[in-house]
């Protein structure tokens, strides 16, 4: 297990749809969730705001991605989140403001003010942990919840207090987490005054890299989505 203090202002967040070792960024670990499209790589899942290079990302992938309800400006990519019926729903994310403060709250929408955001399965809500109830609410479907390495994006404030830092914590589970509540005991014992808390994709999507060495990887070269930087 890892865990690292980062200031908002040192990150961001950027649609590569590459393999997960192609960035050079000396720090950085696979954020969002996505789903494999057959021809032009991966869609982002739930809120996401993030860089995106025009220029590097492929013209089909670009296309696909608008099909997909994500709106494309400025090199910036902007995919609010829609449940099975196509309809906006609240789901937990976590975003910088314009200010360089960190939330994790629920939002159906990602905001233009905002520096980036990206969604995850919440496993803490204002220090208590997550139902399955709740899981099941924001539609979380059951992939993330096996044993494997994940990372984790927490903050020690409640969804409507910003924090000037915020804690990204690379761990691996050995079991059914929604049942055990294993990740959560895991983040509640770094004794950090952790409140709210998500967990990003992990399995074959897993990597970190902290001061340019890879510090844990699930390897291979799976295509991934996003990463954080910094």
């Amino acid at each position: 297990m890892h865990y690292v203090r980062i200031a908002p202002s040192e990150i961001d967040i950027r649609y590569i749809n590459a393999a997960k070792t192609s960035p050079t960024d000396g720090s950085y670990f696979n954020a969002g969730f996505f789903g494999d499209y057959y021809g032009c790589g991966t869609l982002p899942v739930a809120n996401l705001l993030c860089n995106l290079n025009e220029s590097v990302i492929s013209d089909a992938n670009q296309t696909a991605l608008r099909g997909w309800l994500c709106t494309i400006s400025g090199n910036k990519l902007y995919k609010n989140s829609y449940n099975p019926t196509g309809v906006s729903t609240p789901i937990s994310t976590f975003y910088i403001d314009s200010s360089n403060n960190a939330y994790i709250a629920q939002a159906n929408s990602v905001q233009t003010t905002w520096k980036c955001a990206v969604s995850g399965a919440p496993i803490m809500k204002n220090g208590v942990i997550t139902s399955i109830t709740e899981l099941n609410d924001e539609h979380w479907d059951p992939s993330w919840k096996y044993g494997t390495w994940h990372g984790c994006l927490a903050v020690a404030t409640s969804s409507t207090v910003g924090a000037s830092e915020f804690f990204y914590v690379a761990m691996e589970t050995t079991s059914d987490d929604c049942r055990t509540g294993e990740a959560y005991n895991i983040v509640n014992s770094l004794n950090l005054g952790i409140q709210n808390a998500i967990i990003l994709d992990g399995g074959t999507s897993f990597i970190f890299k902290y001061n340019g060495t890879t510090r844990e990887t699930t390897g291979g070269t799976r295509p991934i989505n996003n990463i954080m930087y910094f």
